[in-house]
Formats: C-alpha cells, structure tokens, sequence
C-alpha cells in the first residue's frame, strides 16, 4: 500500500510569487517528492497571503495536522521549512506531534 503523504502549501507575500516561490512552484515540487517516494499527495493550501507568524490562524494546516493525528497520512511534506513555520516553538510543536 502506497504511503498517504499531505503537501501543504503557503504563499504570504506578492514578492514571493514572483521569485518562483509561489503555489505552482511549491505543488511541483511536492508533486516531484511523492513520485520519488511512490506515495499518493493531498495538497492543502492556506492560498496566497497567508502569513506564517502563528500556526494558529492557518486552518487547513491545523486541519491537515489533525488528519496526522487520526492516522489519515503518513507524513506532512512542504517544499521549504519556512513554508511550515517561522517559528521554533511552533516547529517543535510540530516535531514532537
């Protein structure tokens, strides 16, 4: 049975769209990681302007870790770790969940 992997994907600012850092391009590369893995990829997006300052106020990662936590994936995958958190106390979080 293929692992369930959830990408998750965030885009907080115009310049980082335009630097190559924005939805397509983090999509492409989670896309690119779950075939390397053979793995099946959900992608949840925040959408574009999602600031990354608390976990707290983004929904669908809160989300997307609950679905951790019930044993729905395997694995979260973003494509930069800045994508996940700018924080590390929220990173830490993240690790020991």
């Amino acid at each position: 049975m293929k692992p369930k992997l959830i990408g998750y994907v965030r885009v907080s600012t115009d310049k980082q769209i335009e630097s190559g850092a924005g939805i397509e391009a983090q999509v492409s590369y989670l896309e690119a990681e779950a075939l390397r893995r053979n793995a099946d990829l959900e992608i949840v997006s925040e959408g574009e302007g999602a600031s990354g300052k608390s976990m707290g106020k983004r929904s669908a990662l809160n989300e997307a870790m609950k679905r951790l936590d019930r044993g729905e994936a395997n694995a979260l995958i973003v494509s930069k770790l800045d994508r996940l958190t700018r924080s590390v106390a929220d990173f830490l979080e993240v690790l020991e969940r």
